[in-house]
């Protein structure tokens, strides 16, 4: 049966159900990205040359039961779909060992011979709430001077975290 699920899961296809749109329950403005490992997305609230919020979302495709995971906000002072950027501040959510909570939306269909799934765990980290290890007191103008933030989802292996997507994948881009 697990050997079943896994290959299911590696040949379906996910497909992102509105992120951004009503459907999702994700504000408008989320900036998301979405592979096989789920649909991970950020939320970037600004004024007055200031950050005022920062929010991360992350929906898995398959359970996290038995695993550690975390969010991390990463701040970049150039493109981070470029090989050669690197973050310039980091701030790590607290690390869990539980799945996300069941959200009573549908996140993310993953379609697999024509046959969908949605998937509805949801797990989020507020900068308002202080969920970001680190991070500055908001309104931030601090914050606001790095051209990109950006939100990683990450598993715990033996030797350290591990990114569960590309880190372009749910990023906020101000110029």
């Amino acid at each position: 049966m697990i050997r079943r699920l896994a290959g299911v899961l590696a040949g379906a296809v996910l497909a992102l159900a509105g992120c951004g749109s009503d459907n999702s329950g994700l504000p408008r403005d989320a900036h998301c990205g979405h592979s096989t490992n789920g649909v991970l997305c950020v939320v970037v609230y600004t004024g007055n040359s200031t950050v005022r919020d920062v929010i991360g979302y992350y929906s898995p495709a398959t359970s996290l039961r038995g695993r550690t995971w975390r969010l991390d906000l990463l701040g970049y002072d150039c493109d981070p779909a470029t090989a050669a950027c690197q973050p310039a501040v980091q701030y790590p959510a607290r690390a869990r060992q539980v799945p996300p909570p069941v959200d009573g939306h549908c996140i993310a269909v993953i379609y697999d011979g024509g046959h969908q799934r949605c998937t509805n765990r949801l797990a989020a980290a507020y900068g308002s709430h202080a969920d970001w290890a680190g991070l500055p007191g908001l309104p931030s103008a601090a914050l606001a001077g790095h051209a990109w933030l950006c939100v990683a989802a990450q598993l715990a292996r033996s030797d350290g975290w591990h990114d569960a997507f590309p880190h372009s994948a749910a990023c906020y881009h101000h110029a």
